[in-house]
């Protein structure tokens, strides 16, 4: 419901999910994704996760033994409902006969998955279209993609890949360091026990969380997210809530300085190959 009524005041503005888990009926959500389509022309993403919560899933009548299944079989009967909007599906979690969902998205809505662990990578390649790691430090982030790459062999180019960091910015870096609190970011993923560790062994400051914090100034940041494109990432999110108190102010800076002189960068002979967009 947020992301229509955003689609009624925006112009040009990709619209995704980051993530939904499996707990709402996949007949139902893949109606609301395709009706997002028609209502932002096109324009949008479908991000999945797996989920944990045994509560959320008993709530909405499944078991959390059977989330695999269930994620697996969402984004089947998405890709049925998508298709031509008619769903004839049968596997060991739903039973769909013969059921029309109309209307049909606009252009095709491509599925990313969110995880940040190798097995996370092999559910993005054998059942979407890209990988949506969240926040990765950055030594993590190139091992995994080399992964992703030697996993999904020719299909790693087709493979849509996803960041979103943790974004501060502010006038000066001094200011934008006091704003991170290192020991809570660096044990803030249940994936945390996998990262690689930075040279001194610990995550003790903002430089050993480099690409887990994109951090500094409107400049550092721009070269921060640059470091991101030069691995082949295809798309970055500015995750603000390290700065939710002065969140219009991140926003302005953003606006203002950041994203400008990112597509400056983006033009440059450095960024000539970029499929990189950025989304605030």
């Amino acid at each position: 419901m947020t992301l229509a009524a955003i689609s009624a005041v925006t112009e040009g503005m990709v619209l995704g999910t980051g993530v939904v888990i499996p707990i709402r009926w996949p007949l139902k959500l893949a109606q609301e994704f395709s009706s997002l389509s028609f209502l932002n022309g096109g324009k949008v993403v479908a991000g999945v996760g797996l989920g944990f919560s045994p509560a959320e899933f008993a709530g909405a009548g499944f078991d959390v033994e059977r989330r695999e299944e269930i994620l697996v079989e969402t984004v089947a009967i998405f890709r049925d409902a998508w298709d031509d909007g008619l769903v004839d599906f049968h596997g060991q979690v739903f039973d769909v006969d013969d059921v029309e969902l109309f209307p049909t998205p606009v252009e095709p809505i491509p599925v990313v998955y969110g995880g940040n662990t190798p097995k996370s990578i092999r559910r993005a390649v054998d059942h979407t279209d890209g990988w949506y790691p969240g926040r990765l430090p950055m030594s993590t982030l190139e091992a995994r993609l080399r992964y992703l790459e030697d996993y999904a062999g020719e299909r790693a180019s087709e493979m849509h890949t996803i960041i979103q960091p943790l974004v501060v910015v502010a006038p000066t870096r001094e200011a934008a360091v006091a704003k991170v609190p290192v020991d809570e970011v660096a044990h803030s993923s249940g994936g945390a026990k996998f990262w690689l560790k930075p040279p001194s062994g610990e995550f003790r400051t903002v430089e050993d969380l480099r690409g887990l914090v994109v951090c500094g100034t409107p400049d550092d940041v721009v070269e921060q997210v640059m470091e991101f494109h030069d691995l082949g990432i295809d798309e970055l999110v500015f995750d603000l809530r390290l700065q939710f108190d002065e969140y219009e102010d991140a926003h302005e800076l953003l606006g203002a300085e950041v994203l400008p002189a990112l597509r400056a960068a983006l033009a440059s002979p450095r960024g000539a190959t970029a499929t990189a967009t950025t989304t605030a």
